[in-house]
């Protein structure tokens, strides 16, 4: 029968790390060793950062998309190209004054990261990486070459950004600007086709309908006046139609006075009421109405009728 087996202590892991101490020895030391001469003969290699924040993107983090980071990742990308161009390289050699040797690794010794920030997308309720900004190295064996590197890929950087957005707004403010020219010019021509049609059809604008209604009201009144003032004509004038008529059968001399009449009205359409004939015809008149001759007056009644005619006209 077998014994129980005794369960292992710390002091049993203790002793036998002690019984295989050589063997781990011979195994680390080697590769100690070799790790050791492999540093010591790589030469140092220095590394300066620069760090952009894109601040619209980081304002913004409740609209996380994967548009947005694509965006990001080709707006930096397109400041890299443009930075790392043949003509901005040769400016970076002759301010920094580069040795020939790191002017053909010039290129490959920029190095550019995005900087990455976890949030809480609110649309999936998962974290997500949002491009928040990124980094701009320089390596190089001098530590100073390195810091003069990245000092000059920052300011590269930032003058390529504001320049492409100053060509962006001034594009955006041609745009604009023509836009603007372009309603401007539709409102003229709206405003001439208005004025025209104003012009046209002024008493059927809306904006004249209180003025069209004042005048409506006046027309109305003016015909009802006027309509009023005929009645009265016409019943004047058949009251007179048969005082005629009367005075026809009443008097021998009817025909002269319905004669005068006639030529009374006749000459009442071309001279004045004041006139001397239009005076001489209304005393005949009313000689013939009150049943006095219409024509053989004696001289004595001619003066006085000549001098009343004068009275009256005067």
């Amino acid at each position: 029968m077998e014994a129980d087996k005794q369960p292992s202590t710390f002091a049993d892991y203790i002793s036998a790390f002690k019984r295989r101490t050589g063997l781990v020895l011979s195994i680390a030391a080697p590769v100690f060793v070799i790790t050791f001469l492999v540093a010591m003969a790589l030469p140092s290699v220095y590394q300066s950062t620069a760090v952009f924040e894109l601040r619209d993107n980081a304002a913004d983090k409740t609209r996380v998309t994967d548009n947005n980071n694509n965006y990001v990742d080709q707006y930096v990308n397109a400041l890299t190209e443009h930075v790392l161009s043949r003509e901005n390289r040769n400016k970076a050699f002759e301010q920094l004054h580069l040795p020939a040797t790191v002017q053909q690794t010039f290129a490959h010794d920029v190095k550019v990261k995005m900087v990455h920030d976890k949030i809480l997308d609110p649309g999936s309720g998962r974290e997500r990486d949002i491009n928040t900004g990124f980094t701009v190295s320089y390596e190089s064996r001098d530590p100073h070459l390195a810091r003069k590197g990245a000092d000059w890929l920052a300011d590269a950087f930032l003058k390529v950004s504001r320049d492409e957005a100053r060509v962006h707004i001034e594009d955006e403010a041609k745009f604009y600007a023509n836009e603007a020219e372009n309603t401007r010019q539709k409102i003229a021509d709206l405003q001439q086709k208005v004025a025209e049609f104003k012009k046209q059809s002024f008493d059927q604008l809306p904006d004249n309908t209180q003025l069209n209604l004042a005048t409506r009201s006046q027309l109305d009144q003016d015909i009802e006046r006027t309509q009023r003032e005929i009645q009265t004509l016409q019943q004047n004038r058949f009251f007179i139609v048969q005082q005629i008529q009367s005075a026809q059968t009443a008097t021998p001399d009817a025909d002269n006075l319905f004669e005068l009449q006639n030529e009374y009205q006749k000459k009442r359409a071309i001279y004045d009421d004041n006139h001397p004939d239009m005076v001489a015809l209304r005393r005949q008149i009313e000689n013939l109405k009150r049943g006095g001759a219409g024509t053989s007056q004696s001289l004595q009644s001619q003066l006085q009728t000549q001098k009343a005619i004068l009275a009256e006209t005067r």
